[in-house]
């Protein structure tokens, strides 16, 4: 199984249908409010 992990929290998922582009890389996020988190602030997190 491929697990990935939350940039903002920091769970390990396998898959979710919150996911984010930025600069060229998908982010995938556990829920929703971490998606919206991520997106307010993408540089705080991409790295």
């Amino acid at each position: 199984m491929n697990y990935m992990k939350d940039v903002v929290c920091g769970m390990e998922i396998t898959d979710s249908k919150f996911k984010s582009s930025y600069k060229g890389k998908e982010y995938t996020f556990c829920s929703e409010n971490c998606k919206i988190t991520f997106d307010k602030n993408p540089e705080k997190f991409a790295k």
